[in-house]
């Protein structure tokens, strides 16, 4: 009895370490093509500040796709549904015709992570410093973006003062939570 429900299962076992060693390579390949590209490549922008905790980035999660793919109402069924059961990422809408707006559903009180050791990698990488351009982030986050060439300089003491300025703005017309 014990070896039919063995031989039974097991297909099944077989495809899950199939799929987490394909997993796995993509992970690793992943790593290494961003390692490769962090020394090829200088960005022309460097991230500065820290996160303050608003949650803004858990609650407009965007994901850019292709137009193609989101007026396929089939293909974006199956990327809502992948989201949510992968991630319990709740879907909001679409903007510009090409981003697939969620939201978290792991955010505490207090704008904390519920599962911050387990995040996805969308998570754990935010924000994204873009190769080319200035990268675009929510209203009132911590982190903003200044000019490589001006790091370190006068310039990017204006640049986070008026940083400052525009995140005491946004909370102060009621906009965002006070972190």
């Amino acid at each position: 009895m014990v070896l039919f429900t063995f031989l039974k299962r097991l297909p099944f076992f077989a495809l899950w370490v199939l799929a987490f060693l394909f997993g796995g390579w993509i992970y690793l390949g992943d790593r290494f093509a961003a390692w490769l590209l962090r020394h090829s490549h200088k960005t022309e922008y460097v991230l500065k500040g820290g996160c303050a905790r608003t949650g803004q980035c858990c609650r407009s999660l965007a994901l850019q796709y292709p137009r193609s793919w989101v007026r396929r109402t089939w293909l974006v069924r199956i990327l809502k549904t992948w989201y949510a059961q992968v991630f319990n990422f709740h879907y909001l809408g679409t903007v510009n015709e090409n981003w697939l707006v969620f939201e978290c559903h792991y955010l505490k009180n207090g704008n904390t992570c519920g599962i911050y050791p387990y995040r996805p990698k969308l998570c754990r990488e935010f924000p994204v410093t873009p190769r080319f351009g200035h990268g675009r982030l929510h209203k009132g986050c911590g982190f903003w973006f200044t000019k490589r060439s001006e790091a370190g300089t006068f310039q990017e003491a204006m640049d986070r003062q008026g940083h400052e300025q525009e995140r005491r703005e946004y909370f102060s017309e009621g906009q965002g939570t006070t972190p």
